[in-house]
């Protein structure tokens, strides 16, 4: 079988086609006899070393000239013939065989697992062939999506091992390739590329447009599943987004978003607390959305560098700008296309992680969590999600007014704290706090807290004009609410001045004869009578 498909190659039709083809096949030949033991996998990485050893091989083949070629296959078909070759050498050999009759008729290979190691490594050599990310980047190990089926990546022979994937590095047989895939092979077969022999250019040429080509497969495929508004990169700066209105109420202002809010890190842990978790309950629909995204936020920051970074710390401005400046426009647009991203036929294959290894979570995943909160988010009502604001707002708009200061506020709890008194009406933590922050509760200190009154009113006025609030603004109104809470202590007065106002009326409103009663029996009634007075006088100038 070997001795007769070798004889065909000396043909002298076959002979006309290609020295370089006779002369690596005759290298081939001559390794499987006198294998080379490689030092290293990749012979060198300085394209000037190989191209010396490239030109090397070349001028020593044109010395020979096409006369010297039969010669050589006829020595090298009795080098195969010869009975003391070894059992390893003899399997070279047979390989080495079925890879012509594929290459040259598309006979079936049974050993094509030998080119594909070869073809899988070259790719690999320049590049990390299925990382979809910057490719301006000068790093490898980022955040990227990777195509991340089976244990190699996804390369064909045709016939053989031909659409092993949905997307692929196919290599189609035909004699054109022979020079080409007998480098690959080989590797395949010792472990090296041949520097005699191999065209490190033609190689990496190879390399570069399949590789070109299966990264523009890759984005085609995933991004097929979103809205013709966004594109991979557009999705993820509107996911960092989503991120930093839930942790901290950020809003997009003047149509500008700036860079260190697109690579800002999550962290809802705000000195007010964390107003979406502490609002909501996980198991709502927009609890349940919110808590599946704050789980993929370091899947999208990790994306966000690895697509808008060029190295560590360094951004890609020109890359950058292209997404954040039409989001910056019209953010409400492409929240409603991302309600409609759909990876129902999206493959699983594709990942997320700083390494093909690493890869573990779905692209489709993160890309469903992003529809689903935009889906929400979208759903958010000030009458059904900020309820709260609008109950606590009600006994403070009883009383206040944007006249008063806090000397205002001291007066008048003061008297109020007297009527208390004679009324009988019990004291409350509430009551002792205000008394501390208006600096009447009989300590060193009689003088009132700076109240921030002003500030105060400017934070009534953006929640009692929050009517027509939805999605991120409403989002970014129950930050500025749960911080208004902490920071303003002129809720707690007003609040306080509202309860005791209350009870002093319910008391004094309260029927029955033990109420009169003890009215009447006290000692000080011409004093509760002027206190009572006092309530209904200050209530209506307040």
């Amino acid at each position: 079988m070997v001795s007769t498909s070798l004889t065909t190659m000396k043909s002298p039709s076959k002979a006309a086609s290609s020295c370089s083809k006779k002369g690596k096949g005759s290298a081939v030949l001559s390794k499987i006899k006198n294998p080379p033991t490689p030092k290293r996998t990749l012979e060198t990485e300085d394209p000037d070393e190989e191209e010396a050893a490239d030109g090397t091989e070349e001028s020593d083949g044109d010395e020979e000239g096409e006369g010297d070629d039969e010669p050589d296959v006829e020595e090298e078909v009795e080098v195969l013939e010869d009975p003391e070759l070894s059992e390893e050498k003899r399997e070279r050999q047979h390989k080495y065989q079925e890879f012509q009759d594929w290459v040259t008729s598309g006979e079936e290979y049974p050993s094509s697992d030998t080119l594909h190691r070869g073809a899988v490594t070259a790719l690999e050599r320049w590049h990390e062939p299925t990382q979809l990310g910057n490719p301006n980047a000068s790093t490898r190990s980022v955040g990227s999506i990777y195509y991340a089926s089976g244990d190699t990546i996804p390369v064909s022979i045709q016939g053989d091992q031909q659409r092993q994937a949905s997307i692929d590095v196919e290599l189609e047989w035909g004699v054109k390739h022979n020079d080409l895939y007998t480098s690959m092979l080989m590797y395949g077969l010792f472990d090296v590329f041949d520097p005699e022999t191999t065209d490190f250019d033609q190689l990496r040429a190879w390399a570069d447009t399949n590789v070109a080509q299966f990264k523009q497969k890759m984005r085609e495929e995933i991004e097929a599943c979103l809205p013709e508004e966004l594109t991979i990169e557009e999705t993820l700066v509107l996911a960092q987004i989503f991120l930093v209105n839930a942790a901290r109420g950020y809003e997009v202002e003047d149509g500008n978003l700036p860079t260190e809010v697109v690579f800002e890190e999550y962290d809802s842990n705000q000195a007010y607390g964390r107003a979406l978790a502490d609002h909501f309950d996980s198991d709502s629909a927009f609890g349940e959305a919110f808590e599946n995204l704050t789980l993929s936020s370091g899947d999208i920051g990790d994306l966000v560098e690895g697509f808008f970074l060029l190295k560590s710390n360094v951004v890609d401005f020109e890359r950058l700008s292209e997404s954040r400046e039409m989001m910056a426009e019209d953010l409400e647009e492409y929240i409603d296309a991302a309600m409609m991203i759909d990876t129902g036929d999206l493959a699983d294959a594709y990942k997320i992680g700083t390494t093909r290894k690493q890869a573990n979570t779905t692209i489709a995943t993160l890309f469903d969590r992003i529809s689903d909160y935009a889906t929400e988010l979208q759903r958010l009502t000030v009458d059904d999600d900020a309820g709260h604001i609008s109950e606590t707002l009600e006994p403070v708009e009883r009383w206040y007014d944007s006249s008063h200061t806090a000397s205002d506020l001291a007066d008048w709890f003061n008297t109020l704290e007297a009527c208390r008194g004679v009324m009988n009406v019990s004291d409350k933590k509430s009551y002792e706090r205000a008394r501390e922050l208006l600096g009447i509760n009989g300590g060193d200190d009689t003088s009132p807290k700076d109240l921030g009154l002003s500030s105060f009113r400017d934070d009534l006025q953006q929640f009692q004009n929050m009517d027509d609030a939805t999605g991120v603004s409403l989002v970014a109104r129950l930050h500025d609410f749960a911080r208004s809470r902490h920071e303003q202590a002129a809720w707690e007065v007003y609040e306080a001045l509202d309860g005791l106002i209350s009870d002093l009326q319910a008391e004094e409103h309260a029927t029955g004869v033990d109420l009169e009663h003890r009215i009447k029996q006290l000692d000080e009634y011409s004093n509760y009578e002027q206190k009572r007075q006092k309530i209904h006088s200050m209530t209506e100038e307040l």
